[in-house]
């Protein structure tokens, strides 16, 4: 978390926010009117005016009793609620979703006898009065959030357990796996409904939610920084393109490492109701080098005892697909073929390149696969002597077309247009975009993704 944030100052500033923030306390007002949260400690403005006194019983007017005064502490530690996510319910929860829902009844299946150590890690976890509010709140107001963070903990743990990881190492990581989105409940919850369109600063701090969730972990002062670190490594890639920090390679924490790819399977599961374990397991080849290869295999041996029905996809709409995948790579090459030499050391270059060496990722991830470009009579060919391969190469040039998307809406997110003197460099770069980006529109792609949970997260 040090290196995220090294300013002593700027970071206490930042924590300081959270005791304040407004999206925060507008979920615990809103929790307020459905649960008993009771005030158990004084709750004291910055200049050490009383607003809350103990024995008080919260309800919806929350914002109204505190007003515009800022926090000295967080309120987690100074309210109790009625039925909270203690280790028991959390326990009693993972059992259920284990007996209920299809990753769960995979993970049980495939651990066996070890799934005890699993149910141990949980209900020896150190689990402070502040952690219980968190879950309890995103419980209560983003139970889909919830179930996904009790999901991601339970693959965490498969994954641990099959690294040989002992028992403090797992509880560890269990609390960073439970408590690795808290962060999404310092910001509006409009991300929730998948057809509002976030704005830019919504998007940039949707982006931003491990590093709030870091600081809520650092802020409960209970956990060494190993959980801090791996609820700020979530979203990051052992190539560099994940976010927030684009680490590489070892940069990583081992739990980050465990976490980014549990955050993957488990997405996968919410995103998708067909063929989840096909998708997943496409992705998980396509982008080897994205992803810890010990981790990577015991989720692929997981996959592989799953029985999964392929979605129903024709030939047509492969073909659209493969062409798409063609058009957008060949309007690459073109866009690169006006580029100036030396186009390297000219302003703006630093997107381009960024832009270039995923492109260049994804072109060896289809050759591997055997779905590399090809002429449309080609690929017309090849589905009718080979129709058993029309789903799989449906799937790939969907993940194909998704990360596309995904690098292009990266691109303008990290490196907004110049508008008022753009090089000639991002002129070709943003030519290309908006051309391709016509193209996926054709073929019914997303191009506008936002960096929720989505399998591949954008870097």
């Amino acid at each position: 978390m040090g290196s995220a944030l090294d300013d002593a100052d700027t970071l206490a500033t930042a924590m300081a926010s959270l005791h304040s923030n407004a999206h925060y306390l507008n979920a615990i007002a809103r929790m307020a009117a459905r649960r008993e949260v009771v005030v158990t400690e004084p709750v004291y403005s910055v200049q050490g005016l009383p607003l809350l006194l103990p024995g008080q019983v919260l309800d919806g007017s929350l914002r109204e009793l505190l007003g515009t005064h800022r926090l000295q502490t967080s309120l987690d530690a100074q309210l109790s609620v009625s039925d909270p996510a203690d280790t028991s319910a959390l326990y009693g929860e993972v059992m259920r979703l284990m007996e209920e829902h299809p990753l769960g009844r995979m993970l049980a299946a495939e651990l066996g006898g070890d799934g005890a150590l699993l149910g141990r890690a949980l209900r020896q976890m150190h689990w402070p009065a502040q952690a219980r509010f968190k879950m309890t709140l995103m419980q209560d107001q983003l139970p889909v959030l919830f179930e996904h963070s009790l999901l991601m903990a339970m693959v965490a743990l498969f994954l641990a357990i099959r690294a040989g990881w002992d028992e403090g190492q797992c509880t560890r990581l269990a609390v960073a796996a439970l408590l690795h989105d808290v962060g999404m409940l310092y910001m509006s919850n409009a991300w929730v409904d998948a057809n509002y369109r976030l704005s830019d600063r919504e998007r940039a701090q949707l982006a931003a939610h491990s590093i709030t969730g870091s600081m809520a972990v650092q802020a409960m002062g209970a956990y060494p920084f190993s959980v801090e670190d791996a609820v700020l490594e979530h979203h990051e890639c052992l190539d560099g393109s994940g976010y927030p920090r684009h680490l590489m390679g070892d940069a990583i924490s081992p739990m980050g490492r465990v976490l980014m790819v549990a955050e993957v399977v488990s997405a996968f599961f919410g995103k998708y109701t067909a063929a989840a374990s096909q998708r997943l397991s496409l992705t998980l080849r396509l982008h080897a080098g994205r992803y810890p290869a010990e981790h990577v295999a015991p989720v692929l041996g997981l996959l592989q005892h799953a029985s999964s029905t392929a979605p129903v996809v024709s030939a047509d709409e492969v073909l659209r697909d493969c062409q798409a995948v063609a058009t957008v790579l060949r309007y690459w090459a073109s866009c690169k073929r006006v580029l100036p030499a030396q186009w390297q050391a000219q302003a703006g270059s630093r997107a381009l390149m960024w832009m270039d060496s995923r492109l260049r990722a994804l072109e060896v991830s289809l050759a591997e696969s055997g779905a590399h470009s090809r002429p449309q009579e080609d690929w017309q060919q090849i589905l009718e002597q080979m129709p058993d391969s029309v789903a799989e190469l449906g799937l790939i040039h969907r993940e194909v077309l998704w990360q596309l998307g995904s690098c292009m809406h990266t691109c303008l997110r990290r490196w907004p247009a110049n508008a008022d003197s753009p090089s000639e460099v991002e002129r070709a770069l943003w030519t290309w975009i908006h051309s391709s980006r016509k193209v996926l529109e054709q073929a019914g792609a997303n191009t506008g993704q936002d960096a929720r949970h989505d399998p591949a997260p954008p870097s």
